[in-house]
């Protein structure tokens, strides 16, 4: 499953993806976040940009296959219905994508 959603901003859009365990693994998270990520980019979006929880290292790996830069950390930015976490952001631009 791949999710494109709008930011507040304009010209952003954020990415969210989620596969079965079985297809895990296989470099296809990342392919379809990169195709996602162009299509948006070709069709108006400025930035295409995701929000990773620190200890999620294989989605974080996803991103940088996908093209995407880290760029911060927000404190306590994700709430869970009985937790906050922290987020790593990621982003990709048209000047990432090749």
């Amino acid at each position: 499953m791949i999710w494109l959603g709008v930011r507040p901003q304009p010209g952003v859009l954020g990415v969210g993806y989620w596969l079965v365990p079985a297809a895990r693994g296989a470099g296809l998270a990342s392919r379809a976040v990169l195709l996602a990520t162009r299509w948006s980019l070709l069709h108006g979006a400025a930035r295409v940009e995701a929000w990773v929880e620190p200890g999620n290292e294989a989605s974080q790996r996803v991103l940088r296959a996908a093209g995407f830069q880290r760029e911060a950390v927000l404190r306590s930015f994700l709430a869970f219905e009985t937790r906050r976490a922290d987020a790593v952001v990621y982003s990709c631009v048209a000047s990432d994508v090749v």
